[in-house]
């Protein structure tokens, strides 16, 4: 069953557009990355994803992680609006940048300041949604 949108789809882009503004993203990179604004939007339109007045995007997870004993690791992660320079080469340091699924995993946890172990644990529904963020640092 289909979950009911929580704002238009329109909402959602111009909510989008606000975070991609602060960050001054160009429009060249906007127009290469038009797949991740629409998964970006759509995520803003179903209620996973809010921008919060300090920028930062907030995943709602669809599927929270569960430690060993099964109560919840995490229900939600908070990306940052920027990261610095020393952040990625901390989290990217021993990565192969063939690596693509390393590499944004590790963005992602630079961005969350979130362990790698736990970036590694989201469903793959959740992960779309973190690699369409991490996309606009890379």
């Amino acid at each position: 069953m289909e979950k009911a949108t929580k704002v238009s789809k329109e909402v959602a882009l111009k909510e989008v557009e606000k975070w991609l503004d602060y960050k001054r993203v160009d429009d060249k990179k906007r127009a290469d990355s038009k797949d991740n604004i629409e998964a970006l939007a759509d995520a803003i339109a179903f209620g996973y994803l809010i921008l919060d007045k300090d920028f930062n995007l907030v995943h709602s997870l669809k599927f929270p992680l569960l430690n060993e004993d099964s109560s919840v690791a995490a229900k939600e992660f908070k990306y940052k609006p920027r990261l610095k320079a020393g952040d990625v080469q901390n989290r990217t340091q021993n990565i192969k940048a063939t690596d693509t699924f390393a590499l944004i995993g590790a963005y992602v946890s630079a961005l969350t300041d979130l362990n790698s172990g736990m970036v590694k644990q989201l469903d793959t529904e959740d992960y779309r949604i973190a690699q369409a963020i991490a996309i606009f640092f890379l």
